[in-house]
This record gives C-alpha cells, sequence and structure tokens, in this order.
C-alpha cells in the first residue's frame, strides 16, 4: 500500500496555482471588459447626475433673483417709490412668485431625484 503523502510534499507539487505573473492581466482584463458593460440605467443615472450638476447653480439663481424682485419691490413700494393704484398687486405679485418657486421646487424633486433614487 502506497503511503499517504505528507502536507510539504502536496504543497511543493501543487504550487501556488495560477501563476503570479498571470494573475494582473486576468484582473486587469475583467475590469476593462466590466466597464465597457455599463447598463442603460447607469448611463441613465450619470446623465440626470450630470444633468443636475448643470442645471442647479441655474434655477438657484432664478430662484435668487425672483426673491430678490420680491423684496425690492416690497420694499420700494413701503418706501412709497412704487405707487399702484390697487394695494393689492404687490400681495398678487409676491404670491405669484411664491408659488413659482415652490413649483420649480416640485418639477427639480419629480423629475430628477426620483429617477435617480427609484431603483
Amino acid at each position: 500500500m502506497p503511503e499517504e503523502p505528507t502536507l510539504p510534499e502536496v504543497i511543493s507539487e501543487v504550487g501556488e496555482g495560477i501563476p503570479k505573473k498571470e494573475k494582473p492581466v486576468f484582473f486587469e482584463i475583467l475590469k476593462t471588459e466590466s466597464e465597457k458593460e455599463e447598463t442603460l440605467a447607469e448611463r441613465e443615472k450619470r446623465r440626470i447626475i450630470e444633468m443636475r450638476d448643470d442645471w442647479s447653480p441655474r434655477i438657484l439663481l432664478l430662484i435668487e433673483l425672483i426673491v430678490v424682485f420680491d423684496f425690492m419691490l416690497v420694499l420700494f413700494y413701503g418706501w412709497g417709490w412704487l405707487k399702484f393704484d390697487d394695494t393689492r398687486v404687490v400681495m398678487m405679485v409676491v404670491t405669484e412668485n411664491f408659488l413659482k418657486v415652490i413649483g420649480l421646487g416640485f418639477l427639480i424633486t419629480q423629475s430628477i431625484f426620483t429617477r435617480i433614487y427609484k431603483d
């Protein structure tokens, strides 16, 4: 009956498996191929994030302009520099602009953020 090999004999015969010089090539190929395989959902999310980064400062500037306009309108009306026959005009303009800001926030939230975090 043949004698069972010892652990050091088995290790010396098996070696370390894949030679070290081949490991980086395999992982490099795997990394390259997996980067090419970007799904449609990932591309859409990436484009939405790019769009959000592009449009966020513009929309913030628009909201700031609306708020500054409302502030100046109320200030000038209060100082008497602007006069309206009907005093409800200032209230209507400020209310309309407030609703515009709320509407912009709602549209942004619904169109951009729900697509990203929906999955």
